[in-house]
């Protein structure tokens, strides 16, 4: 009898693992096909910023006209930096892709294990039901269905766990980049009063350090959202950054872009804080329903325990 309830047990693990593998392939194919169409966009805009270097290195109207102006070599550097950043965003989008594609592959091939496991548990669980009726154990069954929920309950908090730190984990990547904006912002006030080109670069330096950032904090967000595909909760958690008006501030420096540099930061600020707040609220109900569970869970140990002294 020990022996079939430790099969019972892998079993209702191998249940439990299934479903968790089909909520959450269900939300990596979401992230693929996001990506898909991303890295398809990105691909366009790196072979377009390409034909621009391409146009000005060439015989062209374009160049005659910069190079005229005194202003080619100049040109011709801000294209080829936007080329090269084009490229890093695509390989960067190429790259994750192929990362949840790997997940998905890896996920598919645990599933093709685990496809007729309810069947198998269900049988077992109707011998493991016929051998307490045998041997005239009245309560049995009910001792059993106890020890089910319990292993259920214990599952589900396992999971909660594991979506809170995701969601704490993408928090913390919040914080991250506010911290660099609001550097920046410090630094945009300076540079509004006149601070020149070395505040100008300083400021600078955490854009592209909260940029950076804002690669990390997409990943968090989609293991987040995974996560929560596991305790069955459906968020939108999105967070795009536009690139910053980098040449606007350099190239044309003036209280005019120093202010839309500034604004373009107060709203970046303005939607991380959206995102966390959004993130809070989930993490609310992560807790309120950690809460619930283990009261459920006491109740079900204390009922246990009662019928075991009992009979």
């Amino acid at each position: 009898m020990e022996q079939i309830r430790e099969a019972l047990f892998a079993l209702k693990m191998d249940v439990l693992r299934k479903r968790q593998l089909l909520a959450q392939l269900e939300s990596l194919r979401e992230q693929e096909q996001a990506l898909q169409q991303r890295v398809s966009l990105l691909a366009e805009q790196m072979a377009a910023e390409q034909q621009d270097v391409e146009r000005l290195e060439g015989r062209s109207l374009a160049r005659l006209f910069h190079y005229m102006s005194g202003k080619y070599e100049q040109r011709l550097d801000q294209e080829k930096q936007e080329a090269y950043e084009a490229a890093v965003r695509y390989e960067t989008a190429c790259q994750e892709l192929e990362k949840v594609q790997a997940v998905i592959a890896a996920d598919e091939r645990e599933l093709a294990g685990l496809e007729d496991c309810e069947q198998r548990y269900e049988a077992l669980l109707e011998q493991r039901v016929q051998q307490i009726k045998a041997t005239d154990q009245i309560h049995g069954v009910e001792l059993l269905w106890l020890e089910e929920a319990l292993q259920e309950l214990e599952n589900q908090q396992r999971e909660l766990a594991e979506a809170a730190q995701a969601g704490r984990d993408a928090q913390q990547a919040a914080d991250a980049i506010l911290q660099e904006l609001d550097d920046a912002a410090s630094m945009g006030v300076w540079d509004l009063l006149g601070g020149g080109l070395l505040v100008t670069m300083a400021k600078h330096d955490h854009l592209d350090a909260a940029q950076n950032l804002v690669e990390q904090l997409q990943i968090k967000l989609r293991n987040f959202k995974t996560e929560l595909a596991d305790v069955s909760i459906d968020v939108n958690l999105q967070m795009q950054v536009d690139g910053f008006l980098y040449f606007a501030d350099y190239f044309f420096d003036g209280i005019f872009a120093d202010l839309a540099v500034q604004n373009h930061i107060e709203e970046q600020q303005r939607q991380i804080h959206q995102l966390k707040q959004q993130i809070d609220v989930v993490l609310g109900t992560l807790e309120t329903m950690g809460v619930d569970l283990e009261q459920r869970k006491q109740q079900l140990q204390q009922e246990r325990n009662r019928l075991a002294l009992q009979y």
